[in-house]
């Protein structure tokens, strides 16, 4: 009765999966936490061009279509729009290969600007911080600033009471 409805279902988690695998990586620069969920789609998306082979997700798109007694994709927005974008027509071998290798160009360009910025961010933070930086001289001007606040903090001090 509602196989029509999860048959749907199954094709917008499709689709949500193939864009999650090829641009997932674009969420990592706010949530680097979803890496340990791109990393695994990224190469079962990859893994499933290279080889030829076919997503779980579409056997049961068909199966639940089937059961629901739809002949095709034909009528409704799903079967118009959504389709044709994970099925396309007279997609060949030569094509999933072509794709495969797009994804980890996209990938790894994406993941390319995650280092070069964390690397970045790194290096900022190594010289705005000269204890975590191992610089001897930023360690000595460092501790000078330290000891140029302390004495005006003592003379001010001393100042306050009129020692001076």
């Amino acid at each position: 009765m509602f196989h029509h409805i999860f048959a749907d279902l199954v094709v917008f988690i499709h689709l949500g999966f193939v864009i999650f695998a090829v641009l997932g990586a674009l969420l990592i620069l706010r949530w680097q936490w979803i890496l340990w969920l791109h990393l695994p789609a990224f190469f079962w998306a990859v893994w499933i061009e290279f080889s030829g082979g076919i997503c779980p997700l579409t056997p049961l798109e068909n199966w639940l279509r089937i059961k629901a007694g739809q002949g095709g994709y034909e009528g409704d927005f799903v079967d118009t729009y959504v389709l044709p974008i994970l099925y396309p027509t007279g997609l060949t071998r030569d094509m999933q290969f072509l794709l495969g290798i797009l994804v980890i160009i996209i990938n790894l360009a994406i993941y390319g600007l995650i280092v070069f910025n964390l690397t970045r961010k790194n290096r900022l933070k190594r010289s705005e911080s000269p204890n975590l930086s191992g610089n001897r001289k930023g360690l000595i001007n460092h501790e000078s600033t330290k000891r140029r606040k302390h004495e005006k903090l003592e003379n001010k001090i001393s100042c306050f009471r009129g020692e001076k």
